[in-house]
């Protein structure tokens, strides 16, 4: 039936008339019609205007025992006579005819079962709550907005109106509610309360039959507290609400009738915060040959060929033990974490990994597995022939580490596989001591390179990866059976940490392949006094088969390709020597290269352009020549200065660099071990802290002599012109050759 829709004025009129004519109305009214209109009384316009019709015929008995509901009446505004009975079944007529109406009722309840008004009464509303997201995309950032939605209606099995609605969204620390966005038109729009990282959308009432949407903005991580990487959000959802439900003015609850509430809802979705989702290297090459290692590889499939530009890495393995043992290796420049893992199939063979592990570690000693949900997780690779394509996990706890392993599981045919790690540097972490120091680079210059040769063989600077020596041997050359065994000398210039080698043979145009089959290397700091390299106390041999598990190079093709050996036990030298070994080989030519890092002290302080670990300085004004070189015992002098060469005074130990000399003012300028500036107007005898401000202004005013920085791989036996001084009143030429100063 039609819904009867009216003005609330139209309703009533003068009271002499109203307890005439409505009186008359309840006696004669259906239970039906009176439904519908009590219904309408009980409605603003306002929210009549939305609903188009309602069904009144819908309403259905209520389950269970069915409870007498007496009418109760409301006095309205007693000037005009005026009552409103929204709330009861009729209006205050007269006694008489109010017993008579409650007469009426209760035969009506007897005979016919419950009026229509009573039916609403006692039946139960029952809402139906939907959620959703709207504008999340596969990557948000820091401040990006996106939205969520509730959508709320009566299931087919709701009997009356919903009061009181509360939909609460538990918000993650790192969501920020922004404002509302969309809702029903009304003239009570919903409230929005807030506690701790929760909003409750407070809705006066979901009209029986009426469907509700609500949408509201949220702001994704304002303050920047979460780090790029992969995000599983999940947010719950609480409804509830009530059959009676009234609140004051003030939002204080009046009164309220029966609970109703839902299982709690959540929404879920995935994104990725970007900064630490882009691929760290593999294909692009940004990770290097050395830092890919493996248990074991063919010759033609060694560990850096599991980049997805190469063919694939694949193991040399035949037992199933053997199988299970396997791994490839990845040691970062730095600290890194680790989002995502993806791997592909071999390029020219059916070969793949079809299930594999992941381990980590930061030593390179202790290793953890990755576990999800406490236990070991397994991730799928390709599967079949026809999974071409790179197939990419994300990690639900990332990985910090200095170190990764990919362990294949199960494989088809062989173990080969390509891969890509994805994720972002730790910025600040300190780096991973496996750089190399500058063979193949040039660093290391040919004047730091020296052999045990006679000047016309071989030169030892064709001893650098992957250089292509113009001429014969292509390589640096041993000769044949020495005893002793011919050596190749490097000069770092200053104390390196050696942590591993990668060596290879040689080859030429219509030349077969030269190689050198073992070798092993000693060390020294001075020069002088030489250690053979040991591992568990025997004298290491390297490679015949490298600690990779890659085998020496014994053609051409194998020749080209670097195979790299880890040391177990790393050093600190400055003086390095590799000695072939292998007695047999009629042409040993080998190319290196070396990895580790800097490892000379110190200060604790850093960032200040002026300071040099290593400088000397020549004061015009005095013409005392100021040698630098740090040192971390704080009892003991970092500079010394001389006038002759012969005689040096200490320089106070708090000052461990003699930055520059100002002509203009005689003073010298020089850092203490937290990077303050001090001044000495004394030739060094004593100082005085100065602000940056006083020397800012000096060097606007002043043209300061600055002190020369002296290169950590400085190892020229003569001092070149550029480290060299002339002294003003005698003329004497003060130079610097490694740190020999003359």
């Amino acid at each position: 039936m039609t819904f009867l829709i009216a003005n609330l004025s139209n309703l009533f009129s003068e009271i002499s008339f109203m307890k005439e004519s409505m009186c008359r109305t309840n006696e004669g009214r259906t239970g039906e019609n009176e439904a519908a209109e009590l219904q309408t009384a009980s409605q603003t316009p306002a929210s009549l205007a939305g609903l188009e019709s309602l069904d009144v015929e819908r309403t259905k008995e209520p389950t269970g025992e069915k409870k007498e509901n007496k009418a109760t009446y409301e006095q309205l505004a007693t000037d005009g006579g005026r009552r409103d009975a929204r709330e009861g079944r009729g209006f205050n007529c007269t006694s008489h005819q109010l017993e008579r109406q409650e007469s009426m009722s209760t035969s009506q309840v007897s005979s016919d079962g419950s009026s229509a008004r009573e039916k609403r009464s006692a039946q139960v509303p029952e809402l139906v709550m939907t959620t959703s997201f709207v504008n999340v995309t596969e990557k948000l950032r820091h401040g990006d907005y996106f939205g969520f939605t509730t959508t709320l209606k009566h299931s087919v099995d709701s009997q009356t109106d919903a009061k009181g609605v509360h939909v609460t969204w538990m918000l993650a620390p790192f969501i920020k509610y922004r404002n509302l966005v969309s809702y029903p038109q009304g003239p009570s729009p919903p409230r929005v309360v807030h506690k701790d990282d929760s909003i409750t959308l407070k809705i006066d009432q979901v009209v029986w039959g009426a469907t509700m949407t609500i949408s509201f903005k949220v702001q994704f991580d304002p303050d920047k507290s979460l780090r790029p990487k992969h995000y599983d959000i999940v947010t719950p959802v609480q409804l509830l609400y009530y059959d009676d439900y009234t609140e004051n003015s003030d939002g204080v609850v009046v009164s309220k009738g029966q609970l109703y509430t839902q299982p709690l809802g959540k929404v879920t979705f995935s994104i990725e915060l970007p900064g630490c989702s882009e691929p760290l290297g593999m294909k692009s090459g940004k990770i290097n040959d050395y830092q890919i290692t493996a248990s074991t590889s063919y010759e033609e499939s060694q560990p850096y060929r599991a980049r997805e530009t190469e063919d694939a890495w694949c193991t040399r393995a035949d037992t199933e033990e053997e199988k299970k043992n396997q791994y490839i290796q990845v040691d970062f420049l730095l600290k890194t974490c680790v989002t995502r893992v993806g791997t592909i199939r071999r390029r020219s063979k059916d070969h793949w990994v079809s299930v594999y592990f992941l381990q980590y570690s930061d030593d390179d000693v202790t290793w953890t597995d990755y576990l999800e949900n406490g236990h070991v997780k397994m991730f799928k690779g390709p599967q079949t022939v026809d999974d071409t394509e790179i197939i990419i996990h994300h990690l639900r706890h990332p990985i910090e580490a200095n170190h990764i392993r990919l362990h294949p599981w199960e494989s088809v045919q062989l173990i080969c596989m390509r891969f890509e790690l994805f994720g972002c540097d730790i910025l600040g972490s300190p780096a991973s001591c496996i750089s190399p120091l500058g063979l193949e680079s040039g660093e290391i210059t040919d004047e730091a390179l020296s052999d045990s040769l006679p000047a016309h063989k071989s030169k030892p600077q064709y001893v650098r990866l992957n250089m292509a020596p113009p001429a014969y041997p292509f390589g640096w050359e041993s000769r044949f059976s020495q005893v002793p065994a011919d050596y190749l000398q490097i000069d770092f210039g200053s104390l390196r940490k050696v942590t591993r080698l990668s060596t290879m043979g040689a080859y030429g145009a219509g030349w077969e392949s030269f190689y050198v089959a073992t070798y092993k290397l000693a060390y020294s700091r001075n020069g002088l006094t030489w250690e053979d390299y040991r591992e568990n106390g025997q004298v290491k041999i390297f490679p015949l088969i490298a600690s990779s598990g890659c085998k020496r190079a014994e053609n051409k093709q194998e020749s080209i390709y670097a195979v790299l050996a880890k040391l177990a036990e790393p050093f600190v030298t400055r003086y390095l020597r590799i000695i072939p070994n292998d007695k047999d080989s009629r042409f040993k030519v080998m190319r290196a290269e070396i990895y580790g890092c800097f490892a000379e002290e110190l200060p604790p302080y850093g960032g200040v352009p002026e300071y040099a670990r290593r400088s000397f300085l020549l004061d015009p004004v005095t013409d005392r020549f100021y040698a630098c070189m740090y040192t971390d015992e704080k009892t003991e002098s970092s500079c010394f200065s001389t006038a002759d060469g012969v005689e040096w005074t200490a320089v106070e130990p708090s000052v461990i660099s003699v930055t520059a000399s100002n002509p203009t003012l005689k003073e010298i300028y020089g850092l203490d071990r937290r990077m303050n500036f001090h001044r000495s107007r004394d030739s060094g005898d004593t100082w005085r802290q100065i602000t940056d401000g006083y020397l800012n202004e000096v060097q606007k005013q002043d043209k300061l002599i600055n002190a020369t920085a002296l290169p950590e791989s400085l190892v020229t036996e003569v001092p070149t012109v550029n480290l060299t001084a002339v002294a003003n009143s005698t003329g004497t030429t003060w130079g610097v050759s490694g740190m020999e100063f003359t």
